[in-house]
């Protein structure tokens, strides 16, 4: 029965539904036909009751260190250049803050126009440099490398003026002295006494991504992003524009539409439109062999560039569809390059060589669809062209290269053209933000698979609207991590994220994990239904409900409960919409409506606001909580 008609008399729905319920009383669907099932009893795991530590095990605590604070005091000094940078001051002033709360220790900051003593912690580019003691080697190093090494006494954080003396700061406090940022509200920040570094320290890193994008709401944080090397904004937060910290790769983006919009073109002058397969010119994309076209694009993009001296990459976007143009102009060049993007590579060839004569520093970007399976055969794609690849249709139940071949052919031969490439990729379904989305294991495969065929920059989308009610803070983390070093150890990461997180019951949780991509589909889109992803029954939901206990039982504290039971949201949510468990139609309706209301209720506490891209929950008055939770969206 469609119970729509009812949304603006909830209150009257809901007294008429009790007494529907008494009525009704003690008549079930499933008790009758599958005996015995809702008396079984579920376990959880038990909670791990072993200390946990994020501080590094010393191996060898014989070898020779200096030591830069001991017993809340500290002989040493952080010195910075008198002339640094923000995001070196930023570095400095990191520095100290952290070591405080770590050893107890106040460590001034200084410039290096003061006189140098032997045991000083240096920050970045300063006059200490290069005077037979070290050196860095920043044109390796780029702007987000770092070294960290022990050079007499003294400690140097140094590289990239950018972003790399920063993130080598970030780097020296969690990988030498055990400080975490899982999320921009959650981190770990230990007690460590003394807090020694040994003399033989020599580290060198530089990210293998030079490019790393991840679009979640709560990656929205310019200064956790810093913290965990996320170096590029791809896109503003729809909800909340970020805080500026340092610099980063930011872009401006110019899509057909926006420049040459069917709306005000269309009528006057159609022939800067498509031919679509029907042979009749449309306006949802344009005919790039149309010289009026190719002089209104790059007239505009090469005029608004000059707008933007503070911005390094700029992309031009076809409208959000891969269709092409199919007149005999665009079809001649595109048959002739041997691709259907053609006519757009060579337009893209054309103001690329404009943008470097007016922005020798910037670079233009282009997204190609992934109908496009290969590069031109005849243009060449210029050196300061970036072009961006697309995995929206792929298999997300799966690791790419184990069963998207036609993404993996679109990726390996535009890798083979040897021109700079991004990904965009995807990480959430867009239509239940809430869903569990079964793929978390194919984070570091595909991100993997990435690095060995080149790609160099690399953009996350998830759910970018809201507190995240899956495992968003999860995503992001490892995302991070992945993408700073595709060779590092994730299960290990993804183990610590889920004890620290989450608390002694994490066990559960990764259990949970393990048990929906055991029975997620075989295949799944990004926009899909709940039943489309994952499917599971009674007992099923039983036990990841009996797990779910067991992490709330075993939480310490409110932060940990909080976090416990945000992320539970989607259990909650997928009982919903498979009508399981308390939303079973085994129950009567107005225990139904009651467990809708406090769902509802939970997903307003805990900041779960959008249902999908673009939607929020309805307000409460307007709700009929018996429905599946996805129709609560605006």
């Amino acid at each position: 029965m469609d119970w729509t008609f009812l949304e603006q008399y909830t209150k009257q729905a809901k007294l008429l539904l009790r007494v529907l319920s008494l009525l009704l009383c003690g008549v079930t669907f499933f008790t009758a036909t599958v005996p015995g099932w809702f008396a079984e009893k579920y376990e959880g795991l038990p909670a791990d009751t072993a200390a946990f530590s994020t501080v590094p095990v010393d191996a060898d605590p014989a070898a020779p260190r200096i030591t830069l604070a001991e017993n809340g005091a500290s002989g040493y000094v952080i010195v910075a250049g008198k002339n640094a940078c923000f995001s070196e001051r930023t570095a400095a002033a990191e520095m100290a803050k952290y070591l405080k709360k770590i050893s107890g220790a106040d460590i001034e900051v200084v410039t290096d126009d003061i006189s140098e003593s032997a045991r000083e912690i240096v920050i970045g580019r300063t006059n200490r440099e290069g005077k037979g003691t070290y050196t860095v080697d920043r044109a390796f190093l780029g702007d987000d490398g770092f070294v960290i090494k022990v050079a007499g006494e003294k400690l140097v954080i140094a590289g990239g003026e950018k972003r790399g003396t920063l993130y080598g700061v970030y780097t020296f406090l969690e990988e030498f002295l055990g400080c975490r940022w899982y999320s921009k509200q959650f981190e770990i920040v230990p007690s460590v006494n003394p807090v020694t570094v040994k003399r033989a320290t020599d580290v060198r890193q530089k990210p293998f991504f030079t490019l790393r994008d991840c679009y979640w709401d709560c990656a929205q944080d310019s200064v956790y992003r810093a913290k965990v090397k996320l170096n590029s904004i791809q896109a503003d937060s729809p909800v909340k524009p970020m805080e500026p910290y340092i610099d980063v790769i930011e872009g401006v983006g110019y899509s057909f539409e926006g420049i040459i919009n069917g709306s005000r073109y269309f009528q006057k002058h159609p022939e800067y439109f498509y031919v679509d397969s029907t042979g009749k010119r449309n306006p949802g994309q344009l005919c790039l062999t149309n010289p009026d076209v190719q002089k209104i694009l790059k007239e505009y993009i090469c005029g608004d560039i000059l707008n933007h001296p503070d911005k390094e990459l700029f992309t031009l976007y076809t409208n959000d569809s891969a269709d092409v143009c199919l007149c005999d102009a665009c079809s001649a060049v595109n048959n002739a390059e041997g691709t259907c993007v053609g006519t757009l590579m060579r337009l893209v060839g054309d103001i690329a060589g404009e943008v470097a004569r007016i922005r020798p520093d910037a670079t233009f970007r282009t997204l190609i669809w992934g109908n496009a399976l290969t590069p031109p055969a005849l243009t060449p794609i210029p050196a300061n062209v970036s072009v961006q690849l697309c995995s929206i249709g792929c298999n997300m139940a799966k690791p790419y290269e184990t069963d998207s071949p036609a993404f993996c052919e679109y990726v390996r031969n535009w890798s083979a053209a040897g021109c700079e490439l991004n990904v965009w990729d995807y990480s959430t379904n867009f239509t239940n933000y809430s869903m569990p989305c079964p793929n978390i294991g194919n984070i570091d495969d595909n991100i993997r698979f990435m690095a060995a065929n080149n790609i160099t920059g690399y953009f996350m989308q998830g759910n970018a609207y809201g507190n995240s009610g899956e495992f968003g803070e999860l995503r992001s983390y490892l995302t991070a991590k992945m993408l700073w070093n595709p060779d590092c150890d994730i299960e290990a990461v993804k183990t610590e994220f889920l004890r620290a997180y989450y608390g002694a019951g994490y066990r559960n949780i990764q259990a949970y994990i393990d048990f929906i991509a055991q029975h997620a589909k075989e295949r799944f889109d990004i926009i899909c239904d709940p039943d489309q992803m994952l499917v599971l029954n009674e007992k099923q939901a039983a036990q990841c409900d009996a797990w779910w206990d067991a992490a709330e039982a075993a939480a310490n504290g409110a932060g940990e409960l909080a976090r416990v039971q945000r992320s539970r949201i989607q259990m909650r949510y997928l009982k919903s919409e498979l009508r399981l468990g308390e939303f079973s139609r085994r129950q009567s309706l107005s225990s139904r409506w009651d467990e809708g209301e406090k769902l509802y209720d939970d997903m307003q506490r805990f900041g779960v606001t959008y249902i999908c891209q673009g939607r929020a929950l309805k307000e409460r008055d307007r709700l009929f909580f018996i429905q599946n939770a996805n129709e609560w969206k605006q």
